[in-house]
């Protein structure tokens, strides 16, 4: 029985005598997925990009940036949800700053809305980047990937905005940029000298990928950035040899139960396609575009 996109199928005995049976909700999944590559790296990115230009948030600003290079290519409808998570102050809120400040520095000026940028730049002034830092929230800092998230986006908005006063704290931009790079650097020593607690994570792989090209990209420090292209490299050589065929089947120091049911749902899988044209393409894609639109080239030894 199907109603929309939900979906059940009915497991019963083909007894008259035995009148019990299930309803089994399943889950219809459209996904676009690939075992072998077709094409090539450029047709990869391309594919990846015009997937993402047609789905919402920092993301599709990203995509819909790289693939028209003039007009407006960041909306306040694609920064809605962003806005929202900062402003309350929402779980993974930490992500979300993260793809903010990606837009901020890859997409000019002239190609945001009017008073868009203000809108950003006054909730990041305004934000909280740290457990110990003032204010109530339901954010998460703990597990290892927000951690690293945390220090990337406390890193790159207090660089640029390095002689603003933010808020929340009372600290000058400069102040948040040492404190986040600090730790940035600390983590990433220790994931390059001794591995990750979230060891092959189909979903926080990505995630950690995405805040490593950011601080490669734009974090001032050379040897911060330095630090972030080396743990990237290691990263996707995990990736790349704990998956096959487009399916990062391997054991997970994280998952959650979709994604070990339905590998076309994994946050790695975006990720895959873009390196090597295997994986699929999901929802789970702001690191994907993350890497799709930054300048890093991916090692030969990882393809």
């Amino acid at each position: 029985r199907r109603s929309s996109d939900l979906m059940t199928v009915r497991v019963e005995v083909d007894d008259e005598g035995a009148v019990a049976h299930r309803d089994l909700l399943v889950a219809n999944l459209p996904f676009e997925v690939r075992d072998t590559p077709v094409g090539g790296p450029e047709d990869w990115r391309h594919e990846l990009l015009t997937h993402v230009a047609a789905s919402s948030g920092s993301a599709r600003a990203l995509a819909r940036a790289d693939l028209i290079t003039d007009g407006v290519a960041v909306t306040a409808d694609d920064l809605a949800v962003a806005l929202r998570f900062i402003a309350d102050r929402c779980d993974c809120a930490d992500f979300e700053t993260v793809g903010l400040m990606l837009l901020w520095h890859r997409v000019g000026a002239e190609r945001w809305e009017p008073g868009l940028r203000d809108r950003v730049r006054d909730a990041l002034l305004g934000f909280k980047y740290w457990i110990d830092q003032p204010g109530l929230d339901a954010m998460c800092y703990f597990t290892e990937n927000h951690q690293m998230v945390w220090h990337t986006a406390e890193t790159l908005v207090g660089e640029a905005f390095a002689d603003e006063k933010f808020t929340n704290a009372g600290w000058a931009g400069a102040e948040h940029a040492a404190h986040g790079a600090e730790m940035a650097l600390a983590w990433i020593r220790r994931k390059l000298t001794s591995g990750f607690s979230e060891f092959d994570s189909n979903a926080y792989l990505a995630i950690d990928a995405l805040a490593l090209v950011a601080l490669r990209d734009h974090a001032a420090d050379s040897e911060l950035r330095t630090a972030a292209e080396a743990l990237l490299d290691k990263v996707l050589l995990s990736l790349a040899t704990n998956s096959w065929r487009g399916v990062h089947g391997a054991a997970h120091g994280r998952s959650y139960t979709p994604t070990l049911r339905a590998a076309c749902l994994e946050e790695t899988a975006p990720i895959m396609w873009w390196a090597w044209g295997m994986g699929a393409l999901n929802e789970a894609v702001l690191p994907a575009t993350a890497l799709a639109t930054s300048t890093y080239t991916i090692p030969e030894v990882v393809r």
